[in-house]
């Protein structure tokens, strides 16, 4: 249990989440808590007015996904941890440079699964009577997960070719993955590229980037070869996947074939092809005189 929390807060640490805005200040910035089913913990954010003068603050609970393409959080995701989470005090009145503090009490239920939640603890800037503008908010980053078994699991859901015959053009790759378990992922790895049979042509890093899959979500990119890592080489290409992922650093992989021709092979090819018709051709007109020169001397 040690080990995951310590994993657990190390790993929430590359989630990008807003802290500070210019009337409130929070801290901490991010959190992790593991709790048993059944079991209830507190967790505490404080709150600093920047302002001049005295503002009101309310406590907001939202949970979030990751995008798939840029790692950010996106808001209003549909959690029922959400439920789990009651806020003290309803409002907190400070006045200029004065710090207060909102509880979070999370009251786990007994037949929760084992799985991870990701939570914003908001404190927002309550409106003043008359305005309809929603004022300042910042937030805290909790990750929670439910105790049990860990589940990791990452699938590769597809990785293809736009097109498998490539004739002057680049080919590009796709490479989709879903996260079937029960925390979050930062799938690793390589896309090694090579002529079949021969010398390897490119690798491109996975993730470089280090983007989180939470669980049920998907990670996807386009892998697009340029004509220049090439070189001379053309015909078959093979691409192999080597993804590592988890704690326990699982991994799986994946390979598809296509076919890529440069404009200049094509062109050298063409000009093979009208010299093997010209030869051809040749060789039928001269076997056609060869007949008729032998039908006249028989004549």
């Amino acid at each position: 249990m040690r080990r995951l929390f310590t994993v657990l807060t190390i790993l929430s640490a590359f989630f990008l989440f807003p802290s500070a805005t210019n009337a409130v200040t929070i801290a901490p910035v991010r959190q992790a808590a593991v709790i048993d089913p059944g079991s209830l913990r507190t967790v505490e954010v404080r709150v600093t007015n920047d302002e001049n003068e005295t503002r009101v603050f309310v406590p907001e609970v939202e949970a979030f996904t990751i995008d798939e393409r840029t790692g950010r959080a996106l808001f209003g995701a549909d959690d029922d941890a959400v439920s789990w989470i009651e806020a003290n005090p309803a409002s907190l009145t400070l006045a200029p440079g004065r710090e207060g503090a909102f509880s979070f009490t999370i009251v786990v239920p007994v037949d929760a699964e084992p799985r991870s939640h990701y939570l914003g603890l908001f404190v927002t800037e309550k409106p003043k009577e008359g305005q309809v503008a929603v004022g300042s908010r910042a937030g805290s980053l909790l990750f929670l997960h439910v105790a049990g078994p860990v589940y990791e699991d990452l699938s590769v859901e597809a990785f293809s070719v736009l097109k498998k015959w490539n004739i002057g053009e680049a080919p590009r790759l796709f490479l989709r993955l879903e996260n079937n378990g029960t925390i979050h992922l930062i799938p690793r790895g390589e896309i090694i590229v090579s002529i079949v049979g021969g010398k390897e042509i490119v690798r491109f890093p996975i993730n470089a980037d280090e983007r989180k899959v939470l669980p049920g979500g998907v990670w996807e990119e386009t892998f697009t070869l340029d004509e220049g890592m090439f070189g001379n080489a053309f015909g078959p290409v093979r691409a192999d996947i080597e993804i590592t992922f988890g704690i326990s650093e699982k991994t799986i992989g994946d390979s598809i074939l296509l076919w890529y021709f440069p404009r200049w092979a094509m062109s050298l090819f063409a000009a093979l092809l009208f010299g093997v018709m010209v030869v051809f051709v040749a060789i039928v007109l001269m076997m056609r005189r060869r007949r008729t020169r032998i039908k006249n001397q028989e004549s």
